[in-house]
């Protein structure tokens, strides 16, 4: 899985989410959780993406957007062990 060019941005004041990461012309998001896992999204738009770090909540938010609710919208792969690793 070939990894993103983007630096992994912290989310604060979240105790679900660690840290997201953005490829905007690939439209790829990396989403790292403080569980360890860490998923990557597909086709996702910017919009969506600056949504997640404007939300109150983003564990909510990607609760809501992300979440078995909307399977089919956004597909996901788990990311490997060393990718998560490099967001801590």
């Amino acid at each position: 899985m070939p990894a993103l060019n983007e630096e992994w941005v912290d989310v604060k004041h979240d105790p679900f989410i660690k840290a997201v990461r953005y490829d905007e012309p690939a439209q790829v998001l990396d989403i790292h959780f403080y569980d360890g896992y860490a998923f990557r999204y597909a086709l996702i738009p910017s919009k969506v993406f600056s949504g997640l770090l404007k939300a109150t909540s983003n564990g909510f938010f990607y609760k809501h957007i992300f979440c078995p609710v909307q399977k089919g919208i956004y597909c996901c792969v788990t990311l490997p062990t060393k990718e998560a690793a490099d967001a801590s």
